[in-house]
């Protein structure tokens, strides 16, 4: 039998979901009902899309926010413009006319169109090099990655502790000691791969990987999609809920997305071993609502407040 994530509700009847993440990302914001409970059979999940084709207005919609899609490629961060006056392709040398699909790198400003944007060899000019520096906290995620490596190093923590802490009770709960935390995360900064985390208890590596999520500059679910993350859960339809999730984190970055695929993975597995580890789904979720889910510095404070029972419930 293969492994498979679903919903189950009171009547009994199985939603199948083969995408763990929006079930995760559901019970991040807040909105699903107490009665829903994540069932894995086996340890693991199989990732892929919703069994529900995505319906014509909905599609309408995502091709209005195509242009806000980043692409990211050999350290280039391309977000899809159009142009009001003729310009070069800087990788084919021919125009882009004013109604062409075009793309802009948010750091060098390189212009291409769309077609090709993914076919170009020459490297960012303003790209930080992880490999000149090792520094992992407080970094973007896009700038700790690239095409070999597709999540940050860091994600390390989190191999180790479905190696060793997968049964530890109230894992992620707990904290760990706070000089072992400073300790851990100044040896990272300094060198993320000669640590051997056997020297640490697991409640300070749990501990450590929240940390990083919490210095992230942009949030797993980032700023520019909170409004909409919001907008998506007050919706009445569980259905639409589900589909407005699913569309909203389908617009999140190649490098975003694979990291945030990734936890929620690790998350589904921490909450299979519920009975042994007493950290069921909503837990998990209201510990990492604050971590990968933060509102903009933009946003009113009184309104962040009133937005925690819609992150965390």
């Amino acid at each position: 039998m293969k492994p498979l994530a679903t919903i189950l509700s009171p009547s009994g009847r199985v939603c199948p979901l083969e995408k763990s993440i929006v079930v995760f990302t559901i019970l991040v914001i807040g909105k699903l009902p107490g009665y829903y409970s994540i069932c894995c059979c086996q340890s693991s999940v199989i990732f892929g899309c919703l069994s529900q084709q995505v319906p014509k207005t909905e599609r309408k919609k995502r091709r209005k926010k195509d242009a806000d899609i980043v692409e990211e490629h050999n350290g280039h961060i391309f977000k899809a413009t159009q142009y009001s006056i003729p310009t070069y392709c800087e990788y084919c040398s021919s125009l882009i006319w004013m109604m062409d699909r075009a793309c802009v790198c948010k750091l060098c400003r390189y212009a291409c169109h769309r077609k090709c944007c993914l076919k170009l060899t020459t490297k960012c000019s303003k790209k930080y090099d992880p490999e000149l520096s090792s520094r992992q906290f407080g970094v973007e995620v896009s700038r700790l990655t690239n095409e070999e490596r597709t999540v940050p190093l860091v994600v390390k923590l989190i191999n180790y502790i479905e190696m060793h802490g997968l049964y530890t009770e109230g894992i992620y709960r707990k904290s760990g000691s706070t000089n072992k935390i400073k300790e851990l995360k100044q040896g990272l900064d300094t060198d993320v791969n000669s640590m051997n985390l056997d020297d640490y208890n697991i409640h300070v590596i749990a501990s450590v990987f929240k940390q990083w999520l919490r210095d992230l500059p942009n949030p797993l679910m980032t700023f520019e999609l909170y409004e909409e993350f919001l907008r998506a859960m007050c919706l009445q339809d569980k259905k639409e809920v589900i589909r407005g999730v699913y569309s909203i984190i389908d617009q999140l970055s190649r490098t975003h997305l694979n990291t945030l695929e990734r936890l929620f993975f690790h998350l589904v597995r921490i909450a299979g071993q519920e009975d042994t580890n007493r950290m069921s789904a909503n837990a998990l979720a209201i510990v990492f609502a604050p971590c990968i889910l933060r509102c903009p510095d933009t946003i009113d404070p009184l309104q962040s407040v009133q937005d925690i029972g819609k992150t965390t419930a």
